[in-house]
């Protein structure tokens, strides 16, 4: 019976944390939560880095991409600290994240969502660009500002077109994103959460004597705590480590932090409850062996 239960509490480990992660990455995934992450980012200290990296490459790199833009902006005579100020700015971190948010909704829910156009980063800039010149401190005039107008419309496009959007994924990759879209659908979601509970039920029917479920559920949960803590600390460095990920160091930096930081919480309010159970069922027991005393 104890081998039994110690089975069943390894596969509720593995099943609790694959929960955890699949409900976490396909609500973190969602649009509105890129556009919320990504402005609270330090979007201008990631593109800087990437900038800096010393990367290059085809036109499709990020390094290239920025040092285009940059580039364009020099040609047309607008001041790196403007072009400082729209990166940094909440409007266009809101665009992008919006961009990226595109993706990682269809990739992850299969969540069909219009594409960033040219014409949508372009409205951002006309309606934002009296308080981008006001935020980065620099003087310009009427004739000046209609000439950034006219850059923006030349570096707009490279930022686009640079952009993955939901189709090019599809049609590049389209058995992977049908298997990721698949482990992340609602199938699995209600399949992972009812083997959760039913091995959750057989642990206390296995285990009610003497309230050995108790001890079970501090030694899966702490178990439990510990390897998402763990994973939640490491995996940011290990997808830093992916070849070339210093080049998408802006999505690999600001999202994963934002992404694993629900399951560092998670585990550590595991650890918590572990040891609330096993207080419990420690105290239960000395009790026990009172009363029989």
């Amino acid at each position: 019976m104890k081998i039994f239960r110690s089975v069943l509490s390894i596969f509720l480990i593995f099943s609790l944390i694959l929960t955890i992660f699949i409900f976490n990455i396909s609500s973190f995934s969602r649009t509105d939560n890129m556009e919320k992450t990504l402005k609270k980012s330090d979007l201008l200290t990631e593109v800087k880095k990437i900038k800096n990296s010393g990367k290059v490459g085809n036109q499709s790199s990020m390094t290239a991409v920025i040092n285009d833009v940059y580039a364009t902006a020099e040609e047309y005579g607008i001041d790196s600290k403007l072009v400082d100020t729209v990166i940094d700015s909440d409007a266009m971190k809101e665009a992008l994240g919006y961009a990226a948010g595109n993706v990682t909704d269809y990739v992850i829910n299969g969540k069909k969502t219009p594409i960033l156009t040219k014409d949508d980063l372009y409205n951002v800039a006309e309606n934002n660009i009296d308080d981008w010149i006001k935020q980065s401190g620099i003087s310009v005039t009427d004739n000046q500002k209609k000439k950034i107008l006219e850059g923006s419309k030349e570096f707009i496009p490279i930022v686009v077109r640079n952009l993955p959007s939901s189709s090019d994924i599809a049609s590049g990759y389209k058995f992977q994103v049908e298997v990721v879209q698949f482990l992340f659908s609602n199938t699995v979601k209600v399949g992972l959460v009812i083997i959760d509970v039913l091995l959750i039920l057989l642990i206390i029917i296995l285990g009610r004597k003497q309230f050995k479920w108790l001890f079970d559920f501090g030694m899966v949960f702490g178990i439990c705590g510990i390897a998402l803590s763990v994973l939640a600390i490491i995996l940011p460095d290990l997808i830093l480590m992916v070849p070339n990920s210093a080049d998408i160091s802006l999505i690999t930096t600001t999202f994963t932090d934002y992404l694993f930081k629900p399951v560092l919480i998670i585990g550590f309010a595991f650890i918590i409850l572990s040891i609330l159970l096993f207080i419990i069922y420690k105290t239960i027991l000395n009790k026990k062996l009172r009363v029989e005393s």
